[in-house]
């Protein structure tokens, strides 16, 4: 699966309009917000001409890093917000990391009990008893997980399946609880680009 999406990206990556080679050597994955602004100020050229293919480069890239667990979405939040606006980049990175999420919950229903005995043992057993406890009301707790810090996103992804959570529960829960933190950091990406315009315009009138 990781293979396949490698060359997915790949494929897609290569229907981009031909670039200069400065241009082209900051299209990859951001690995910082630096790596991130070099994507943004690429992306900006070419998406009047190519929108969908820069709105699907950006959709898939962010799906992939949330299915593996691979650093980066939060630098795709922000590039989001600054190409495409607040309501595009919002839905888009929602939409990709439930994907991403959910992609991540059935890869682990297949192979998810070995490697989380293998990886986090006792965060398995304590979340374990959490889930049975709340299993009452677990979309409720579902989505507080989602909304606060005290498990990371990676081993509810894994462990989900793993505890038997239904995946409707899971995915609603996910979409829901990641709506503010997605709201938040696509909102920055957009504010960015607004004060940096902004200064621009300012630097060229003195």
């Amino acid at each position: 699966v990781f293979q396949a999406g490698l060359v997915l990206l790949g494929t897609l990556y290569l229907q981009f309009p031909d670039m200069p080679p400065e241009d082209a050597a900051h299209v990859k994955i951001p690995w910082s917000f630096e790596e991130a602004a070099e994507l943004r100020d690429v992306l900006a050229k070419y998406t009047e001409d190519a929108y969908w293919l820069c709105l699907t480069g950006v959709f898939l890239t962010y799906t992939f890093l949330l299915a593996f667990s691979i650093p980066g979405a939060i630098s795709l939040n922000l590039v989001s917000g600054a190409i495409f606006g607040v309501p595009v980049g919002f839905v888009v990175t929602t939409a990709a990391a439930t994907a991403g999420a959910s992609l991540s919950y059935f890869m682990s229903s297949l192979v998810g009990p070995s490697i989380m005995n293998y990886v986090a043992p006792d965060m398995l057993r304590s979340f374990s008893a959490k889930v049975e406890s709340q299993r009452h009301n677990l979309f409720n707790y579902i989505l507080f997980l989602r909304l606060t810090p005290f498990l990371p996103n990676w081993f509810i992804n894994i462990a989900s399946p793993v505890l038997d959570v239904p995946y409707s529960t899971f995915a609603i829960g996910t979409c829901i609880g990641i709506m503010p933190a997605q709201m938040i950091t696509v909102y920055s990406g957009y504010s960015v680009k607004e004060m940096s315009t902004g200064m621009n315009y300012k630097t060229i009138g003195i």
